[in-house]
């Protein structure tokens, strides 16, 4: 992935301030967005 310097020096800085790694957090953030647009296309059936 292509990203802005900025944008990647405080996603780390924020990363290491709560003392995780960044690929877990990148992980989370990715699995939260896939389960977010699976939800938005396969709404559960009203009962």
């Amino acid at each position: 992935m292509k990203l802005e310097p900025e944008l990647r020096e405080t996603f780390m800085a924020e990363a290491v301030s709560e003392d995780r790694p960044a690929s877990q957090v990148m992980r989370e953030l990715m699995r939260g967005y896939i389960k977010q647009r699976r939800q938005a296309r396969f709404p559960a059936p009203a009962n």
